[in-house]
């Protein structure tokens, strides 16, 4: 376990600050045994115009520390990681264009494959806050073909392209995931996703395959549970569907999937079966009338 004095726990801007007396008092020793007051003169051009900088950009990277989502990148005192914390800042506050514009500037330094596949993967996340799954999800798969640095990148990758509508994309991509063999407790949430693209290309038999195995590894129930009761109603199994969203209302994670009352009456709705499932959707929240969210 790392210690108070470590790296993780140590203040720079503290610690930057401390060598403002320590720079004077050279310079003035310096005077003292040289009679030159040159060193002082460069002691005070540091202390005024260059300490001030490198202690803003400590304060900034001390601030950054406290979760990084890939460990200790872009925490430097560099430029390229001052210029990516800046763009982050921007990122956090909502001004999705100048975070861009502020990632961009950060790719013309010299930057490491790890460096460069985070800084894609945060343009990744920029553009998807935008609106923008397509941008998105190019900069998700190119930031995990430069360095691998989670399953998460290309989850994004996939989720971005089922966004986009671009579904040949979002399966490829689901592919590459499933051959890579994740960690077992990550790759079982893979098979509620598989379930979400075959949903959207109207596949409910390739669906339900895939929902069934999510269930069967007893993780994501309540996706799991949902996305068979979309998909059972697509193939118009009332009763079945309904069972499914009572199960998963009971195992208490429905409210986490969002919209998704108001997409069941929808496609029930397309399939000219909404009276029969009415009181559930209506039970639930929907809004016969509210225009549909996707199953997320």
């Amino acid at each position: 376990m790392k210690g108070p004095n470590s790296s993780e726990h140590r203040n720079p801007a503290a610690e930057l600050a401390v060598s403002i007396p320590a720079v004077i008092a050279a310079g003035l020793l310096f005077y003292h045994r040289t009679g030159s007051a040159d060193c002082i003169f460069i002691a005070v051009v540091y202390c005024i115009f260059v300490l001030p900088f490198i202690i803003s950009a400590a304060v900034t990277a001390a601030k950054s520390r406290e979760k990084p989502m890939f460990g200790r990148v872009f925490r430097g005192l560099d430029l390229a990681s001052f210029k990516f914390r800046k763009a982050e800042e921007l990122h956090s506050e909502g001004h999705f264009s100048d975070a861009i514009h502020a990632y961009k500037e950060v790719e013309e330094y010299k930057l490491t494959p790890r460096e460069t596949a985070v800084l894609d993967f945060y343009m990744g996340m920029c553009y998807r806050d935008m609106g923008y799954p397509t941008n998105a999800a190019a900069s998700f798969e190119k930031s995990d073909d430069v360095y691998f640095l989670h399953p998460s990148v290309l989850l994004n990758a996939e989720r971005s392209y089922l966004d986009a509508g671009n579904f040949f994309k979002a399966e490829d991509i689901s592919d590459r995931m499933f051959e890579r063999k994740y960690d077992e407790n990550y790759y079982r949430f893979l098979w509620s996703d598989r379930g979400r693209i075959y949903l959207r290309v109207n596949e409910p038999d390739k669906a339900i395959e895939a929902f069934q195995k999510g269930l069967d590894a007893g993780i994501d129930l309540c996706g799991a549970y949902c996305g068979l009761a979309v998909a059972h109603l697509m193939k118009r199994n009332v009763p079945l569907s309904r069972s499914y969203v009572e199960k998963a209302a009971l195992s208490g994670g429905i409210a986490s999937q969002e919209g998704f009352y108001v997409y069941y009456g929808e496609v029930a709705r397309s399939l000219g079966l909404f009276e029969e499932v009415r009181d559930m959707v209506m039970h639930g929240g929907g809004d016969e009338d509210e225009e549909a969210d996707d199953l997320s």
